[in-house]
């Protein structure tokens, strides 16, 4: 019966560790897309186009951490979130990209403006 308690304690405190610790895994393995989104937010807002996602995703997409896809929506003139995803839905470039799995995504909006960041990272296929 004493035994049995020792090990009971030690299985709690392995498991507070491992609960405690396990954030910090999960969030190297992905990359900060809603500080991309919130730069694209701003950016977006004095150059409508895709040219600012393209230029600052080339150096993610070869850097060893972020190596992935990134997907970027864009919406303007949007009161609301349902909105924009309605629209984003009925576009097929911007549905695909809806749709496209992805471990990382951010939304961000002001004044307007909407901006998707999604990322997904490479995945690699085992030859037999």
């Amino acid at each position: 019966m004493k035994y049995a308690i020792y090990i009971s304690i030690w299985v709690a405190l392995l498991v507070a560790v491992v609960m405690a610790f396990l954030p910090l895994f999960s969030m190297a393995a992905q990359p900060d897309v809603c500080t991309f989104a919130e730069l694209r937010l701003k950016e977006v807002q004095t150059d409508w186009s895709h040219a600012g996602f393209y230029r600052m995703a080339a150096p993610l997409q070869k850097a060893t951490s972020t190596k992935g896809t990134w997907r970027e929506n864009l919406a303007r003139n949007f009161n609301d979130e349902a909105s924009v995803y309605e629209a984003w839905k009925r576009s097929p470039s911007h549905n695909a990209n809806l749709v496209a799995t992805s471990s990382a995504s951010c939304l961000r909006h002001a004044n307007g403006y909407w901006v998707l960041i999604t990322w997904s990272p490479l995945r690699t296929i085992k030859k037999h």
